[in-house]
């Protein structure tokens, strides 16, 4: 198979093989199928890139690129190479200049005809918000040296200490954030100038704030919709004949009387087009509605810190109408907190073993 004049040879199934060429000093392998070969790598130049990690000094056996491959800095994204250690290199778009960059997914219930209307003006705010882009700064404050080279000793532990990040931030980080026996004064004073006012940013390259829009959902939607338009429209036709032959003799009657039924029947069938996941049992939170003002304020609360007992200031005030959002991994008291505020703040019972506050993500 040639793509963009580079041979791959099969291997197996799912492996192919670029074979030495001009100073390639090791063949190039990449884990990849044939759909995905014809779909991503047609029009991108990341095979290139293999064949040029592959001209690197002391690599070791193949230059490898897994199923993401696509154009990186120097090796592609998904490139893999070992040097030996006599004469081998490293190569910073090898290590990666991401190190520990994570991904975050944020669901919303907001359906893709919303948000194209409005799509230019949520891009712009985007931008607004997130600094973006080579150099780019802002997003906290310009920090200290201190501050800096905490940030590199323990990473998004010290995001978590400054309010800017949750538990379940860290443990969802590759190596929790942190990199075991960091040393921040190895790093030069000119990177450190640079890196001062950059923390919290996008940054650029591989580093994407995407919205983007689940199609298998998006797809089931269209097509309930088409099958609803579609019963819509036989179910107005047995209306119009029933009318009709209502009118008409007495056979006529009960046929338009059948055709009525037949209508009711639709209309029944027709599906509750699902705007939302419906795994989600639905439930009812009981309102007053003589309830004005402030019903909830939060100053402050105590949290265990390396088991010492730590308090640490909020405001949070919730009005009628007004919903808070309570997020973090399993097992660290969520439900548990708001029972104790249902029942010491509002007087009501216990919950019983059959009832629950609230099901959903």
């Amino acid at each position: 198979m040639m793509i963009n004049e580079i041979e791959l040879n099969r291997i197996t199934e799912n492996l192919w093989e670029i074979p030495l060429t001009g100073n390639m000093r090791v063949p190039g392998r990449i884990y990849i199928s044939e759909e995905m070969i014809s779909k991503n790598l047609k029009t991108d130049d990341a095979l290139k890139q293999v064949i040029n990690v592959a001209h690197l000094p002391g690599i070791e056996k193949y230059s490898l690129a897994m199923p993401d491959i696509h154009w990186g800095y120097g090796f592609p994204i998904g490139g893999v190479a070992a040097t030996n250690l006599n004469d081998g290199v490293i190569s910073p778009g090898g290590v990666g200049y991401d190190i520990n960059c994570g991904v975050r997914l944020i669901v919303t219930n907001l359906q893709t005809q919303t948000v194209k209307k409005r799509i230019e003006h949520l891009v712009s705010k985007l931008f607004e918000y997130v600094p973006t882009g080579v150099g780019a700064s802002g997003a906290i404050k310009k920090l200290s040296r201190k501050d800096l080279k905490k940030v590199l000793e323990i990473g998004s532990v010290w995001a978590a200490e400054h309010d800017m990040a949750i538990q379940s931030d860290i443990e969802f980080t590759e190596e929790s954030g942190t990199l075991k026996n960091a040393d921040p004064d190895i790093v030069s004073e000119r990177a450190l100038e640079r890196g001062a006012n950059q923390v919290g940013t996008l940054g650029s390259g591989n580093h994407f704030l995407e919205v983007d829009v689940v199609e298998e959902i998006s797809a089931r939607v269209l097509k309930e919709e088409r099958k609803n338009a579609q019963m819509e429209k036989k179910i107005q036709g047995n209306k119009d004949k029933a009318n009709f032959f209502a009118n008409k003799g007495c056979r006529m009657r009960l046929l338009a009387k059948r055709m009525r039924e037949e209508a009711v029947e639709l209309e029944e069938n027709k599906i509750d087009v699902r705007q939302e996941d419906k795994t989600i049992r639905s439930f009812r939170i009981p309102v007053q509605e003589d309830i004005g003002g402030t019903i909830f304020s939060l100053s402050s609360f105590s949290i265990l810190k390396n088991h010492k007992v730590v308090k640490k200031k909020a405001k949070i005030d919730l009005s009628k109408n007004m919903h808070l959002l309570l997020t973090g991994p399993n097992g660290i008291g969520k439900t548990t907190l708001l029972e104790f505020i249902r029942r010491i703040f509002f007087g009501f019972p216990r919950l019983s073993s059959n009832e629950k506050i609230a099901e959903g993500t």
